[in-house]
């Protein structure tokens, strides 16, 4: 059976801008609120205005650091992550090099995902809920196996890593490749994928 995956972004150990921040280095045409705005909304995002400097501000730094997490509606990856996930089709997404202080000799590297896809079937999908009139996809049901999601078969063309900005703006969508991959990296504890069934 074809599948893919997904994985919340709004939820994670490290996501609070009390423990770090995201800054752009030197001027830039849009401000970092401009910026965040356009990537909250998936829209196309100057990419000589994206943020490029990570700064860790919390009292001390976990131990060990996290390989990904998400913040400010990115991922932020360690090198091994990153040279994964830039192995595949981003479609208008990106990755890039973070300079970061504070962070001791880590690195980290920024992932935006910015393509769009329409592939959610909300007919057959049982793991929704409605809201403001409209079914969203329900990701808790669906990780707690109380509902599934089914997405169509356009989900296997095309870019390996998309949003479904209609129906789940925090969620971001894998190929199984792409998930595969990162499954190799024992990804499950720091960034819980969630598989989803494609429709024949």
């Amino acid at each position: 059976m074809n599948t893919a995956y997904m994985a919340r972004t709004l939820r994670g150990k490290f996501r609070s801008a009390r423990d770090f921040t995201l800054e752009q280095d030197g001027e830039c045409k849009f401000s970092l609120a401009e910026v965040g705005e356009a990537i909250i909304r998936r829209e196309p995002v100057d990419v000589d205005s994206l943020p490029t400097v990570l700064k860790y501000r919390g009292l001390a730094l976990p131990d060990p650091l996290p390989r990904i997490f998400p913040f400010m509606s990115l991922l932020i990856v360690s090198p091994e992550f990153a040279e994964v996930i830039a192995q595949f089709d981003l479609g208008e997404g990106r990755v890039w090099p973070l300079r970061y202080e504070g962070l001791g000799k880590c690195s980290y590297f920024a992932v935006y995902v910015g393509e769009k896809k329409r592939t959610w079937c909300e007919s057959v999908s049982t793991a929704k809920v409605l809201r403001h009139g409209n079914y969203v996809i329900d990701d808790l049901a669906a990780k707690s196996g109380e509902g599934s999601v089914v997405l169509s078969s356009s989900a296997l063309k095309g870019a390996d890593i998309w949003v479904e900005p209609l129906v789940a703006t925090s969620l971001i969508f894998f190929s199984r490749q792409l998930a595969s991959a990162l499954l190799k990296l024992s990804i499950e504890d720091e960034f819980p994928l969630l598989e989803c069934q494609i429709a024949e």
